[in-house]
């Protein structure tokens, strides 16, 4: 049958460059192939057309949810394969030079992370204190218990010192009570304490910020400055924000 085939696509090739139609049927008889395979060669320069069949992969199905983590800046490949091992308790297609291949096909792209170049500055002993919470929290006991908390992390803006708190909730009360057992702890008070802008102590309304008037009193009260970072900044409060790091390492 191939040499059959090669006879006819050099009879084809030949009536072609000499501009002639061949008779498909005749061609039929002669080689014993099917006149519309012989045509289908005959108009494809010899070379048959081939039915295209979409490439179904099996990670097709988590794509929508890949290309929203790779929109999220500073990403990288290796972090998305992560997060989707942990979402779906590793419950994924394939390994992770499968999924790196799967997207270099599909040409997934990491968004790069911001550039902007952040002014590095320090303060004086006793000038500023950060604070944050390490929210939702998740260890389990050597018996197979659950235990899900809350850690306010507290660091002092000249000596790095730590302070971390346990805490169940995140309300204004749990926030007041974390601030005087940090203060308590420190020996003293700071003249500012920097934080963002959580809901326990701030109401946002049409884009306007608003401490809560309990909060603001508690603050004045102790004479400390309760200063807000500005929203998506978290390197103005970055001292605090790798104490939270470390949480984490603990945690995993």
């Amino acid at each position: 049958m191939k040499k059959k085939l090669q006879k006819v696509i050099g009879v084809l090739s030949i009536m072609k460059d000499f501009n002639m139609k061949p008779n498909f049927s005749e061609l039929e008889r002669m080689y014993g192939i099917d006149r519309h395979t012989i045509k289908k060669y005959y108009e494809n320069g010899g070379i048959p057309e081939r039915k295209k069949f979409k490439k179904v992969s099996k990670w097709d199905p988590l794509y929508d949810v890949i290309i929203s983590l790779a929109d999220v800046p500073g990403s990288y490949l290796m972090s998305i394969f992560q997060v989707l091992n942990y979402e779906y308790n590793g419950n994924l297609p394939g390994n992770y030079n499968s999924f790196k291949a799967y997207a270099y096909r599909r040409g997934i792209k990491c968004t790069p992370a911001d550039q902007t170049p952040h002014v590095y500055y320090e303060t004086e002993p006793g000038e500023q204190l950060q604070c944050d919470w390490k929210e939702d929290l998740k260890i389990h006991s050597v018996n197979g218990e659950l235990y899900e908390f809350n850690v306010f992390s507290a660091t002092l803006g000249y000596s790095r010192k730590h302070v971390f708190i346990y805490s169940v909730g995140k309300t204004e009360d749990d926030f007041i009570r974390c601030v005087l057992e940090t203060f308590r702890r420190l020996g003293g008070l700071t003249q500012i304490l920097k934080t963002d802008n959580m809901t326990a102590i701030v109401s946002l309304r049409n884009g306007n910020r608003k401490i809560h008037s309990r909060v603001q009193s508690f603050f004045n009260d102790l004479g400390v400055k309760l200063e807000l970072c500005e929203c998506r900044t978290p390197e103005t409060k970055g001292k605090c924000e790798s104490s939270n790091r470390f949480v984490n390492w603990l945690i995993s």
